[in-house]
């Protein structure tokens, strides 16, 4: 599934939960190990039944701020509201959350029901009511033929599964994924997200995913936080994120791209490098951001000559890396097309304006 495919299906969805109430107020969160600072002043509000992934690099401070929610860490400041409770303190069964952690952390010596059952045996449901939710979360996760088995009998999509049908037991307001894919070959990985995805949305529990995957946010979220060194960098719907980067760094580690820096003169840009093209705006210095898609193959007015510095075939689409104006810029696209231009070949290709994003 393209990005920008993916992007459109979730439109729809998205709007469905635009104006619902808010389940999650997280204010000014500010999370220290020592003298480093892991989350920095996080303010942010989480929908009810939407889907919001908190994305970022290593050590942006996602899981740690996933952590402070489930009630597994305690903030040096701020304030973490749940369906209106204030929930700063209270310890994690209290909190109407569940949680699917990265590595799952089954249970070896309980069976797969045992496991299912753990949460609720802690809450003191009592058995019968306990036994009925159990056999309910096994045939929503299409597992009861293994309820009798260990985690070690298990694949590793089986045992993600275990660990969603534990969290979902307890029917908790909020559900919290740490990674849940990455312990996944990419296949199993895909089939996977694409089956929680369709199962979040049959039973609407609101759903916090951590990942570092941008293609796995785009998918599988109504929103993306994305975060860089304990704040938040910008918060919106995939197709904003990826269509309107607030910055430079949101820009590059959402998608692929080129970020062109030059001057906006009578709407025309010049780079740094003496690349020029027609380009509508203000006057005065300029960064442009070019997604691969806004680049294409063709001739006639204003096309403009490049050469081929790199030639990649991934199989459906070959990746392009061009050397435009012979400056050394570099873009990078992709394309279908009868004849694939190989390593040192000259080309005209024309810049789909009206989709690049100007920073600022």
């Amino acid at each position: 599934m393209t990005q920008t495919h993916a992007m459109t299906c979730k439109a729809q969805e998205t709007a469905l939960i635009q104006n619902t109430p808010s389940i999650i107020e997280i204010r000014n969160l500010r999370k220290e190990f020592g003298n480093a600072v892991a989350v920095n002043d996080l303010s942010l509000s989480i929908r009810k039944g939407e889907v919001l992934c908190l994305l970022g690099p290593s050590g942006c401070g996602k899981t740690t701020t996933l952590r402070m929610i489930a009630g597994f860490m305690e903030p040096e400041a701020g304030s973490i509201l749940i369906d209106g409770r204030e929930a700063t303190g209270l310890p994690p069964y209290r909190r109407d959350t569940g949680m699917v952690f990265q590595g799952y952390a089954l249970f070896p010596h309980m069976t797969v029901e045992q496991n299912v059952a753990f949460g609720l045996v802690n809450i003191s449901v009592p058995r019968k009511e306990r036994d009925a939710r159990t056999a309910e979360m096994l045939e929503l996760v299409e597992l009861p033929h293994l309820a009798k088995r260990y985690p070690r009998q298990l694949s590793g999509g089986q045992q993600q599964r275990v660990a969603l049908a534990r969290a979902l037991a307890i029917r908790p307001a909020v559900l919290l994924l740490d990674e849940p894919f990455s312990n996944l070959d990419t296949q199993l990985r895909v089939r996977l997200r694409d089956e929680l995805r369709r199962l979040i949305a049959k039973i609407a529990v609101t759903t916090i995913l951590v990942t570092h995957d941008q293609e796995e946010a785009i998918v599988f979220s109504d929103r993306i936080a994305v975060m860089n060194a304990g704040q938040l960098a910008q918060l919106g719907t995939p197709a904003e994120i990826y269509e309107r980067p607030a910055s430079a760094f949101v820009a590059n580690f959402v998608g692929e791209c080129t970020l062109v820096e030059g001057r906006l003169e009578e709407d025309i840009f010049t780079s740094e490098r003496g690349l020029s093209f027609p380009f509508p705006g203000n006057s005065g210095t300029a960064a442009l951001i070019i997604r691969p898609e806004h680049v294409s193959i063709g001739d006639g007015p204003g096309s403009i000559p490049a050469r081929v510095t790199s030639a990649v075939f991934t199989g459906g689409v070959t990746r392009l890396v061009l050397s435009i104006s012979g400056e050394g810029l570099l873009m990078q696209s992709f394309f279908r097309h009868s004849k694939i231009p190989v390593r040192g070949d000259e080309v005209n290709v024309r810049i789909d304006t009206t989709c690049v994003h100007r920073l600022g």
